[in-house]
């Protein structure tokens, strides 16, 4: 059975040398003896602006065996020394993070030699395909709630552009007015799935309508399972946004999150809470502005706000300091108030402590 062991490497060389003679085993222990240090430099990541706020490394032994470990950072290097290893070869993974995405990652076979070999200096991460597990093409499935004020795929397009996050980028939308799940299911299923195909899509983000949620939920959680049957063989994240509920039925707000995070626990799936952040927005500020005049579509502001939380959660960091906002919608107060409620929302949902 494969075994992970947890260990700390979080110490960086200089002060593993002057402490040698205790953290290495003694030869006639029967302890083993293999070690594997490594440096990574940093410099790369300094060249485009960004910062390495932490690191992890897992080296794999030849019966499986996985040894976990933090890495030490400092300003220009990181840092990671394994002892009492078997002799011999693991394939070693490390991961640089700058918050919660990973930056960057390297793979290779490094080998555990006894007594004390110098560090390897690793010339293997892949700087050149930065935040490597962040979506690069998106598609929104929904109805106007999506495509009101340009659409949302326009917006976190243009977001992501503003955010310089060192990779080409591409969001679309499969939207008509009215359309439930369901509708979607019988009427543009080959459409959805075709285009899913042909453009390489990596994420899908579904959104239901709040009626439906709120007088049929059973109706809403058996399309959301047959979306989820159809397309989990193509191997993308899949996403449900949580919609508010409309201006004048404010008192379903509650029940719609519930019937979606349900759905979401069911099947694995990632919900993307702009319910939750919507609300919290209107307690601090009841007069925001988010609806249309209609009460029902988001207004220009609330598509901004729409578009936070989804750069959040599927980019994994804080959308605080990116200008965008479309026309000036937005006051650069209530800017940052959004993007700092949209932040803090999904972190905490997601349980990202990093």
């Amino acid at each position: 059975m494969k075994q992970i062991i947890s260990f700390i490497l979080a110490l960086p060389f200089l002060y593993l040398a002057a402490c040698s003679d205790s953290s290495s085993p003694d030869p006639d222990s029967g302890e083993p003896s293999g070690k594997i240090s490594l440096s990574v430099s940093l410099q790369p990541a300094l060249d485009t602006g960004r910062e390495v706020t932490s690191g992890t490394v897992v080296f794999i032994g030849d019966d499986e065996t996985e040894y976990h470990g933090e890495m030490f950072i400092d300003s220009v290097s990181a840092y990671a020394s394994a002892t009492r290893l078997e002799p011999g070869d693991y394939r070693t993974h490390i991961k640089l993070y700058t918050g919660v995405p990973v930056l960057a990652r390297g793979f290779r076979t490094l080998t555990a030699e006894t007594g004390n070999p110098p560090p390897i200096t690793v010339d293997f991460m892949d700087w050149d395909t930065p935040f490597p597990w962040l979506p690069r093409n998106i598609l929104f499935v929904g109805n106007s709630l999506t495509y009101y004020n340009g659409g949302l795929d326009a917006h976190i397009d243009a977001f992501v552009e503003d955010a310089d996050l060192g990779f080409d980028f591409a969001a679309d939308k499969e939207t008509r007015g009215g359309y439930s799940l369901q509708m979607h299911y019988e009427n543009n299923y080959y459409r959805i799935i075709e285009k899913i195909l042909h453009d390489d899509h990596d994420a899908v983000v579904f959104q239901g309508s709040p009626s439906t949620m709120v007088n049929d939920p059973e109706m809403f959680s058996t399309y959301a399972r047959l979306w989820k049957d159809a397309i989990a063989p193509i191997d993308l994240e899949i996403l449900f946004l949580v919609p508010p509920s409309y201006e004048y039925a404010a008192e379903y707000a509650d029940s719609i999150a519930s019937v979606c995070n349900a759905v979401c626990e069911e099947l694995w799936a990632t919900p993307l809470p702009v319910n939750q952040v919507w609300y919290s927005v209107l307690d601090q500020n009841p007069s925001a502005g988010l609806y249309d005049p209609d009460g029902v579509h988001p207004s220009l502001k609330g598509t901004v706000l729409y578009t936070y939380v989804v750069f959040s959660l599927l980019f994994k960091q804080s959308p605080a300091g990116i200008p965008y906002d479309f026309d000036y919608a937005l006051e650069p107060s209530e800017r940052l108030q959004y993007q700092t409620i949209a932040w803090e929302t999904v972190r905490e949902q997601m349980g990202w402590d990093r």
